[in-house]
């Protein structure tokens, strides 16, 4: 049977060519057409959800926030696991899916379950913070900055680990991100004196526009050397 088969391509070398040809074709067009990753996702997927609520104790978010919140999510489709690390002010409950489950799909099905228990959850609690964990994204390492005593201010500790801390961990050079969660971010509250307005012929949109306008970075100046150039300016802008 050997010999009668390689009597038959030696007999049809067209053939042999075009089959080769076809082959080496349809090699090139899958090589540019399948998905590549950096970071293959190798592991199942995951969402994390982060929840802080200031002043409380790892009882209370235990009892309040984590268990509440893990009953609803092992409700879904494809759950596999669903895990909490606690500690006090902050909950991070992990849902981990089977094999096949879209992280997209994932990450939308646990917003949906934690929008329909919110009014069940804690009223001091922060806005809970969706995160797709993958092979690309997973941390390697996570921090705890707490303050000694509890004598500074949450939304001063997150400033201090915002503008310090974060900054030295990017010059390192083997960090690619830093995320900061959890603490407050400063902000300023505008009460507006209708009478006032009234009195100067003013509207809140005109004090809305006056209040943009204002805010912003200031440019100081531009220091250049031979190889660099850097734009030094004053920090003013505020995000609301």
């Amino acid at each position: 049977m050997n010999k009668n088969f390689i009597d038959f391509i030696l007999k049809r070398p067209h053939f042999v060519f075009s089959l080769i040809l076809s082959l080496t074709l349809l090699g090139v067009i899958g090589l540019f057409n399948i998905k590549q990753k950096l970071f293959p996702d190798a592991n199942r997927p995951q969402i994390a959800v982060v929840i802080v609520e200031r002043g409380a104790s790892a009882k209370d978010l235990a009892e309040n926030v984590a268990i509440p919140v893990e009953k609803q999510l092992y409700t879904l489709d494809k759950v596999r696991k669903v895990s909490s690390r606690i500690k006090d002010e902050v909950a991070v409950i992990s849902v981990e899916f089977d094999y096949g489950k879209d992280i997209g799909e994932a990450a939308t099905d646990v917003q949906n379950e934690i929008n329909k228990i919110k009014s069940l959850l804690p009223k001091d609690i922060k806005e809970p913070q969706i995160y797709k964990i993958t092979d690309a994204t997973q941390p390697v390492l996570v921090i705890s900055v707490s303050a000694k005593d509890n004598d500074i201010p949450l939304a001063d500790l997150r400033q201090f680990v915002e503008n310090k801390i974060k900054d030295e961990l990017l010059k390192l050079p083997d960090v690619a991100n830093v995320d900061v969660f959890g603490g407050y971010k400063k902000s300023v509250l505008i009460l507006v004196d209708r009478d006032r307005l009234n009195k100067y012929g003013l509207s809140l949109s005109q004090v809305l526009v006056k209040i943009q306008q204002t805010n912003r970075d200031i440019p100081i100046s531009l220091v250049i050397n031979s190889k660099n150039e850097f734009l030094i300016k004053s920090l003013n802008k505020g995000k609301s």
